[in-house]
């Protein structure tokens, strides 16, 4: 089984209250679903600093966020990790780190991934990736990517479903891409 390390914004997300925000609304929406559906498939873990985070703030939402971690394993926070996690901010704060993941909010294009299973109901659970990062799961709700500009490659995978890979081209805002995959039974 695959494992997931859950971070604060999920629980966040998981158990607010209802908003009144579009975009928070339906990010709300996409994570209870994902977590009533497909958080069975992975073995999920946090970490004391996701403890430490979702126990701040307004002491009601946090007595949520701590209950909804409850049976999820708190992985150990070693020194390496702490020191790596500094390195890789001091980079990031003076400029020295200009690339990162395909998957951003600055310099982006939108790619809409619409993935059908012919004759299936309900749609078996896609796992979407994009330059080999795990991106989420395909979904018809929120089906648009958010991805630099540039090269990059798509690959869509489904349990007992061949896979669909495919290099493209990203050209950035304000262009609307859309990808339509259909994965058919191995």
């Amino acid at each position: 089984m695959k494992s997931v390390y859950v971070e604060t914004s999920i629980f966040s997300y998981l158990t607010a209250r209802p908003s009144t925000n579009l975009v928070s609304a339906a990010r709300q929406r996409l994570t209870c679903d994902w977590w009533e559906k497909c958080r069975s498939r992975f073995d999920l873990f946090v970490s004391p600093l996701v403890e430490s985070e979702a126990s701040r703030g307004d002491p009601d939402a946090a007595k949520r966020r701590i209950a909804a971690m409850d049976g999820i394993p708190s992985l150990e926070v070693v020194p390496a990790v702490m020191e790596l996690t500094f390195l890789c901010l001091v980079l990031a704060i003076t400029g020295c780190v200009t690339s990162g993941p395909a998957v951003s909010k600055s310099k982006q294009g939108n790619l809409q991934i619409n993935v059908t299973f012919p004759g299936e109901q309900p749609t078996p659970n896609a796992e979407l990736y994009l330059d080999d990062m795990f991106i989420g799961n395909a979904s018809p709700l929120m089906p648009v990517v958010y991805a630099k500009r540039g090269n990059r490659t798509v690959r869509v995978e489904a349990e007992n479903y061949g896979t669909y890979e495919r290099k493209i081209f990203i050209l950035g805002d304000p262009n609307h891409q859309v990808l339509n995959v259909v994965l058919k039974q191995d």
